[in-house]
């Protein structure tokens, strides 16, 4: 299917140029993200500490089953959680994250930060906006343990 591999013929030239291709992808099944699925290797879902997206990891991991008959070299390969702020229900969603998911689950945890919201209002990235807040911070660090569970 020609739209559904664009994507990836797209990329294909750049592989050799960087380490790293992030695709950011909506939170749906569409065409958008069957494309980006289908060009990637591994994926890195995040999540929030909230009971309604730990719904979600069923119908995500059926979809990325689906993919995988196109490319078989996809994998959930890390497990961000987002907007973390220490409460009960973060931590009981985090339990269950970590029981599934185990060691793809990532120690750093995005915290909850207003200046992650205020900044793409901007039009600007969080390091631009805000580079002392908790939000620049966390995804620091956690571009550090990515690279870091890379080499």
């Amino acid at each position: 299917n020609r739209k559904r591999d664009k994507l990836k013929y797209m990329l294909a030239p750049l592989a050799t140029k960087y380490d790293y291709i992030l695709i950011d992808c909506p939170p749906s099944f569409g065409l958008l993200t069957v494309n980006a699925l289908v060009a990637a290797n591994e994926i890195y879902l995040p999540l929030t500490g909230e009971a309604l997206p730990l719904r979600g990891i069923v119908s995500l991991e059926n979809f990325v089953m689906n993919v995988r008959r196109i490319n078989p070299a996809l994998s959930i390969s890390g497990v961000i959680i987002q907007r973390f702020n220490n409460r009960r229900i973060n931590n009981a969603v985090l339990d269950v994250i970590r029981a599934k998911y185990g060691e793809k689950l990532f120690n750093t945890k995005i915290r909850e930060c207003i200046a992650l919201a205020e900044a793409p209002a901007a039009h600007c990235s969080i390091y631009d906006y805000d580079p002392d807040s908790n939000g620049a911070k966390d995804y620091s660090a956690l571009a550090k343990e990515v690279i870091k569970r890379n080499k």
